[in-house]
């Protein structure tokens, strides 16, 4: 099987993090959302006004999206 079937098999809690400002033509969001579907409690954020390279344009907000996730994962 390819990756994409096996995506049902993840068990772990998964953040799947994007920026919401792509190129018109780009389909990294509906991506995203068929992760977010096929992963079981995956949960979906995006960066506003952010970009592919979210994690050094903007290094604060995506490491404040990614320790809040991890803070509320930890108390599930």
């Amino acid at each position: 099987l390819g990756a994409a079937q096996r995506l049902g098999d993840v068990k772990m809690p998964t953040l799947i993090l994007i920026g919401d400002n792509h190129s018109a033509r780009s389909n990294h969001l509906a991506q995203a959302e068929s992760l977010k579907n096929r992963i079981a409690g995956a949960e979906l954020q995006l960066l506003k006004g952010q970009s592919n390279g979210f994690f050094w344009q903007a290094p604060e907000k995506s490491n404040q999206a990614v320790l809040h996730w991890i803070r509320k994962i930890k108390t599930r």
